[in-house]
């Protein structure tokens, strides 16, 4: 059994993923199962972890379902294609996520820019890019002694 607002995200999810590619998931079942996929990230320590950005966040795995199970916890969702930007904000806007933002732009070029620059406690990211090319794009906004987890 999931919450309402996992079910929602689903169905908007789902919905949305007709006209902008967030998945490969087409049915519920598979949307829900992408989801609860990224449940492992909850048995992670989270002490201490306030801040967290979510590299290549494409529809808001695993970023918007973590937000949801932690509402203390501050996501950032970066992304670089702008229908998915707005997907994004539509689905912050529709669960009433006052603990997420959407950052729009390449990793490459918002790494640079001190308003993120080793501003974030943990980075994570579901196959936005290989490791060493995930490593190297995470870097810039992890503070010193923050982590990067990637599904």
């Amino acid at each position: 059994m999931v919450s309402p607002e996992i079910q929602r995200y689903a169905e908007l999810l789902l919905d949305w993923n007709r006209s902008v590619n967030l998945t490969g998931a087409r049915t519920m079942a598979e949307v829900l199962a992408q989801i609860t996929a990224g449940d492992g990230l909850l048995k992670v320590p989270w002490t201490g972890i306030g801040r967290v950005i979510d590299i290549g966040s494409g529809g808001g795995l695993p970023a918007v379902p973590l937000a949801l199970a932690m509402p203390q916890v501050h996501f950032t969702l970066l992304e670089a294609n702008t229908r998915k930007c707005a997907f994004l904000g539509y689905v912050i806007a529709t669960l009433t996520l006052a603990n997420v933002a959407v950052a729009a732009g390449r990793a490459e070029e918002l790494g640079h820019r001190p308003a993120l620059r080793e501003q974030f406690d943990r980075a994570i990211s579901r196959a936005a890019a290989p490791p060493g090319v995930l490593l190297e794009l995470a870097l810039p906004f992890v503070e010193p002694g923050g982590d990067l987890v990637a599904q």
